[in-house]
């Protein structure tokens, strides 16, 4: 999970009417102590946005956050110039600091991009891994794409997002796509639009979706799992974001249901930006030991590292897939400790702070890892052939197979075989489980489930 300090920098007063009312606004609230950076509206006021000592005081205070917290990202809402609109209010303002714009229209987008790109220097320059988002109104103008119909950011709140991309002024852009699919306002067509200038820019695109609004009656049911599933199809497309954490806690229509059991079943690592140029760290050396069913890990920590990726899993060959993801650690110290009585596959995975992923470094095992009937397989042959790995310092080997995984119907066993490989004919119709160990080992493989 990473962490996104979420802002709103230009709203000075959420309720202008509570102005004045004692404890609203304490004595030094920016718009007591700069009342002349504040454009006043009926239902906001707001600091001006062409003022360029506001641009540097909101930048100021971004990167106090940058600079004192451990955040993942910081990200700004889609407050820009009031939703209510904006008449000649900034007059004076472009009069007096209109850096020889004509249009006041292109001056106010201006102010916008000015601060994006300044916020976006600062905090390259102090943490270049913190992300820099923005999730600005949903439809960028009317009929663009053809056919999409509603409010128009571009002229009421002057933000320009396909400015910023141009510009590469923010690692990724949040949309607040707050539809369903069909309409004037069609998930469908908007998230293809977005997607694919996100990409032309090398920039990641998070849609922002309706989660408060999946019990309503615009939300057929399975919405939200549909536009997830077109999310995962788009090309361009590195995730979703959900308003608001508070429906998590609810589950209209089945949605939280089809996303934990389906679509979020296993956990995934962060997308990596593609224009932060960089090599992943070395992979740590992994050990494992058992003893008094917990497997304790351990590797030397690497320098520069942000976390580790632990894996666990039946097969080698899993590991490193999403299913097999464990945890991620962010312990220093390189243990983790696994309280398990089964055997597994265990690696780890050094990330750097802008989650770029080392080569998995496997552990070493102390037991005769499987090779054949693979975990999972069907085994068509007359005589099934078992084969495993050479342990080191054995001279024979035990096998068991039976038809259920805890062996207590066992159909098969041998002791003292002298090879790595065995032929058996097994009944077919069933399901079996089978394992090996080392005469000079008294631990088991991992188990191994195939049918026939």
């Amino acid at each position: 999970m990473e962490l996104h300090a979420w802002v709103n920098p230009y709203r000075a007063v959420k309720d202008p009417a509570l102005e004045d009312s004692a404890g609203y606004l304490c004595a030094s609230h920016i718009s007591k102590q700069k009342p002349e950076w504040i454009l006043p509206f009926r239902d906001v006021h707001i600091l001006d946005p062409g003022k360029a000592g506001v641009r540097e005081y909101i930048t100021k205070v971004f990167m106090d956050i940058v600079n004192r917290y451990d955040i993942d990202g910081l990200h700004m809402d889609d407050y820009f110039y009031p939703y209510s609109g904006i008449r000649n209010e900034d007059s004076l303002t472009f009069a007096e600091e209109g850096r020889g714009i004509d249009s006041i229209g292109d001056w106010r987008r201006d102010n916008i991009n000015l601060l994006v790109a300044a916020v976006a220097d600062s905090i390259n320059k102090v943490k270049p891994w913190v992300k820099w988002g923005i999730s600005p109104f949903g439809i960028y103008r009317p009929d663009v794409p053809e056919g999409i119909e509603g409010f128009d950011a571009w002229s009421v709140l002057y933000c320009d997002p396909i400015a910023w991309l141009e510009d590469g002024t923010v690692d990724y852009i949040t949309p607040q796509c707050y539809w369903p699919f069909g309409g004037g306002q069609d998930y469908g067509k908007l998230i293809p639009w977005w997607s694919a200038l996100a990409k032309k820019h090398q920039r990641h695109f998070y849609p922002g979706q309706a989660l408060f609004r999946a019990a309503s009656e615009r939300f057929p049911q399975g919405e939200i799992p549909r536009q997830i599933r077109l999310n995962r199809e788009t090309d361009g497309c590195q995730g979703s974001v959900y308003f608001t954490a508070n429906n998590f806690y609810s589950n209209p229509k089945n949605t939280i249901d089809s996303m934990r059991q389906r679509l979020y079943r296993y956990p995934a690592l962060w997308p990596v930006l593609p224009h932060r140029e960089g090599r992943p760290l070395p992979a740590p050396v992994l050990f494992a030991a058992r003893s008094d069913g917990k497997v304790r890990l351990s590797w030397e920590p690497v320098s520069d590292a942000w976390g580790y990726v632990v894996y666990r899993a039946k097969t080698q060959k899993a590991l490193g897939r999403p299913e097999s993801i464990l945890t991620v650690t962010r312990d220093s110290g390189g243990t983790f400790t696994d309280r398990t009585p089964e055997q597994w596959f265990y690696a780890v995975t050094s990330l750097d702070p802008y989650k770029r992923e080392s080569r998995i470094a496997e552990a070493v095992y102390d037991f005769v890892i499987p090779v054949r009937p693979v975990d999972g397989g069907k085994d068509t042959w007359g005589r099934v052939k078992f084969a495993w790995e050479p342990f080191a310092g054995a001279e024979y080997y035990h096998i068991q197979v039976a038809t259920d995984e805890d062996f207590e119907c066992i159909v098969y066993q041998e002791r003292l075989l002298s090879s790595e490989t065995l032929r058996k004919k097994l009944q077919k119709g069933l399901e079996y489980f089978w394992r090996v160990k080392a005469d000079n080992n008294d631990v088991w493989s991992p188990v191994w489930s195939f049918s026939r």
